[in-house]
């Protein structure tokens, strides 16, 4: 399961990547204004590291849910239910924020 998802082809699915690479650029985005509100002085690198955290935590988060590891887990309907808001949240801890 973890390593199972390869990405399709950018050359098969270029809307896709299009859309992607967008969404990406919106977490920059988004990341950049939140350093500059803090007056934190960020290197791009630093930004593109946090936002390869969110970004990498939110889609393992969604191959999790849909594979239903969790359910295989014997977790709660109502842990299952709180896990996207709790990693939310605990970005918001790591970042700072």
């Amino acid at each position: 399961l973890m390593f199972s998802a390869p990405l399709p082809s950018p050359d098969d699915h270029p809307e896709m990547m299009a859309r992607a690479h967008h969404a990406f650029e919106l977490l920059l985005a988004a990341l950049r204004r939140k350093a500059h509100a803090q007056g934190q002085k960020l290197s791009e690198k630093s930004i593109v590291l946090d936002a390869v955290f969110i970004w990498s935590g939110l889609h393992g988060l969604a191959t999790l849910r849909n594979a239903a590891a969790f359910d295989a887990l014997g977790l709660s309907g109502a842990v299952i239910n709180e896990t996207g808001a709790h990693l939310l949240a605990r970005f918001g801890v790591a970042l700072g924020g």
